[in-house]
């Protein structure tokens, strides 16, 4: 795929292992990057996808462990 090809939702939703409500609620809150074409319409990019992806693999899941 080509890196700025626009994917659906359910295409992020399937390559997360998540719902779609789970990839939209991810928007709502601002933690994913998304493209809002219009009102009612969300794309993301391919290559802002696997660049998101890529940081929280090297991060991790972003919580301490308290033991």
């Amino acid at each position: 795929m080509e890196k700025d090809n626009l994917i659906k939702v359910a295409e992020v939703a399937e390559r997360l292992g998540i719902t779609k409500m789970g990839v939209y609620g991810m928007v709502f809150k601002n933690k994913i990057p998304a493209v809002k074409i219009s009102r009612r319409c969300l794309r993301f990019r391919y290559s802002d996808i696997e660049e998101w992806l890529e940081k929280k693999s090297q991060k991790g899941n972003g919580r301490k462990n308290n033991k």
